[in-house]
C-alpha cells in the first residue's frame, strides 16, 4: 500500500513538472509573439535601415542580425522568468527568424518622410553633433559657407569622419554622396558618411558603394563607431 501511494506521489509530481514546463513554455511562445508583434514596425524600419544590397545583389544583413540579438537579449528575455529564459535560450534560433520574418511581413510607411520646415536644416545638423557627442565623439559643425561638403567633423579613438546632414522630404540623391566624397579628402578624413532622416535613392546608393560612403539613418549614429570599424555593415 505505502509503495503504491509512492508511486503515486512520484507520478504526481512528474505530471506537475510536466505541466509546469508546458504552461512555462506556452508564456514563452505568448510573450515573444505579443512583443514581437508590439515592435513590428520598429522592427521592419530598422531592418529597412540596416540591411544593405552589395554591387552582386546579395544582401548584408549583419548589422540587422545584431539587431535581433539586442532586441532578443534586451527586450524579449526580461519579461520572463528564469525558467522561461532558459526554455527561450533553448530556442533562441527560432525566436530570432520569427523576428526576421515578422519584419519582412510588416509594410513599412511611405518612404516619404513629412516635409521639413524650411530653414531647419541647422537645427538637424545640431541634433546628428548631440548624438554623436553623448556616444564620445569630439564633434564640431562646420562654418555655414566655405565647408568644403561636410556639416560635422567628428573624432574619436584615432577615427576621424566627415559628415554631410541632409533633412529631406524625399530620397537623397547623389549629390550629397560627391559633396561628402570631396570633403573627405579636403578634410583627410578616414571616414565619409551622409546622414538623414529620409532614405536613398538607388543611385546613391551605388555611388556611395563605388566610393566607401556611409549612407546612415540619423538613429545609426548611435552605433557609428561599430560601422566604421566594420565595414560589411
Amino acid at each position: 500500500m505505502a509503495s503504491r501511494l509512492w508511486l503515486a506521489g512520484i507520478g504526481a509530481v512528474g505530471l506537475l513538472f510536466c505541466l509546469a514546463l508546458v504552461y512555462d513554455r506556452w508564456i514563452v511562445g505568448r510573450t515573444v509573439r505579443a512583443l514581437v508583434e508590439e515592435h513590428a514596425q520598429a522592427l521592419a524600419r530598422r531592418r529597412a535601415q540596416l540591411v544593405r544590397v552589395d554591387d552582386y545583389g546579395v544582401e548584408i544583413d549583419k548589422a540587422w542580425r545584431r539587431e535581433i540579438g539586442h532586441f532578443f537579449e534586451r527586450v524579449i528575455l526580461p519579461r520572463l522568468g528564469p525558467v522561461q529564459q532558459r526554455i527561450a535560450l533553448g530556442r533562441r534560433e527560432r525566436i530570432e527568424e520569427r523576428i526576421d520574418a515578422r519584419a519582412r511581413a510588416q509594410p513599412l510607411p511611405s518612404a516619404r518622410p513629412v516635409r521639413a520646415p524650411a530653414g531647419k536644416g541647422i537645427d538637424f545638423e545640431r541634433q546628428c553633433q548631440q548624438i554623436l557627442a553623448g556616444r564620445g565623439w569630439s564633434a564640431r559643425l562646420t562654418p555655414a559657407s566655405g565647408d568644403q561638403g561636410a556639416d560635422i567633423i567628428a573624432e574619436k579613438g584615432g577615427m576621424s569622419v566627415v559628415l554631410q546632414c541632409k533633412l529631406y522630404a524625399r530620397p537623397v540623391g547623389n549629390k550629397a554622396v560627391q559633396e561628402v566624397a570631396a570633403a573627405r579628402t579636403f578634410y583627410d578624413a578616414g571616414f565619409a558618411a551622409v546622414v538623414s532622416n529620409a532614405d536613398y535613392t538607388e543611385a546613391a546608393r551605388r555611388l556611395a558603394r563605388r566610393n566607401e560612403i556611409l549612407l546612415l539613418h540619423v538613429d545609426d549614429l548611435h552605433d557609428l563607431d561599430d560601422r566604421l570599424r566594420d565595414p560589411a555593415v
